[in-house]
């Protein structure tokens, strides 16, 4: 029987030391970063360039961790920013971009929803150089899509595990009632490469259930998947999985694994 490790949200902490951290890449900034500061039904861009105005390459969710840290520019070093009050810290954070790579892409994020992660999880993306290296197979995102890079980490057997691709929106909805969004995850394959990509060209528009609700309950923030039953696939360390998805669109994933017993089905 398949069984599925629980999907954990990290929940992120920020303090004024950390915030300092944070601003000092040049001169004795942290190893890795977590997000903070970003609602819980968003996420923060990945940009190509340190600007607001440059091409978004990908989101990273808004309590994620284990950001490397690859450089800032813009603000104050680290020296000047202790001798900052609050006010000017908040302005100055408005300038620095920080760049990252995050689950196998690298781009720009704004400094100011960073903070420094001093326990970062462990990161899949170097468990397995092969699939790094494969990773120049796959095209970047047309405009107004994202590319999603998932990097496994290499197991002893892989074949007793396979991997769900989950897609899908956070959305302030009411607590009862249960949603879907319409859409499904096509798998390609990559002309010369062999290699298969997953793609949803679209979301399609938000269904559910109709159980009365107290109009007076407040809404909650509810991550809505696809309509269609679990997408699953081989788990394979040696090929990144790429998914492209409409700008908006998260994506998730969960491992499952299979036990290794096989048992017989008696006869009827």
């Amino acid at each position: 029987m398949l069984s599925r490790s629980p999907w954990i949200t990290l929940a992120v902490f920020a303090s004024v030391l950390q915030v300092v951290c944070t601003t000092a890449t040049a001169d004795g900034g942290p190893d890795y970063y977590a997000v903070t500061g970003v609602a819980a039904n968003g996420v923060l861009n990945i940009r190509a360039e340190p600007s607001a105005k440059s091409r978004k390459i990908g989101a990273i969710p808004h309590d994620a961790r284990g950001l490397q840290n690859l450089g800032c520019t813009g603000g104050p070093g680290f020296a000047e920013w202790l001798e900052m009050t609050e006010n000017e810290r908040q302005r100055a954070g408005r300038e620095r971009w920080c760049k990252v790579r995050y689950r196998g892409i690298v781009g720009w994020v704004a400094g100011r929803y960073l903070m420094e992660d001093s326990n970062p999880p462990a990161m899949p993306s170097a468990a397995n150089p092969e699939a790094a290296d494969n990773l120049v197979a796959f095209p970047p995102a047309e405009k107004g899509m994202l590319r999603h890079v998932l990097q496994l980490p290499k197991l002893d057997d892989e074949s007793l595990f396979k991997v769900e691709l989950i897609v899908g929106k956070t959305v302030m909805t009411d607590a009862n009632n249960t949603y879907f969004f319409g859409g499904q995850i096509k798998e390609e394959t990559i002309e010369g490469w062999g290699f298969p990509r997953y793609m949803v060209k679209a979301l399609g528009p938000m269904g559910g259930t109709l159980m009365a609700v107290d109009p007076n309950a407040p809404k909650v923030a509810r991550f809505i998947t696809l309509a269609a039953g679990p997408h699953l696939i081989r788990y394979n360390s040696r090929l990144p999985v790429v998914v492209y998805v409409p700008e908006g669109v998260e994506v998730r994933y969960r491992i499952w694994r299979a036990e290794p017993e096989m048992r017989p089905i008696e006869v009827g």
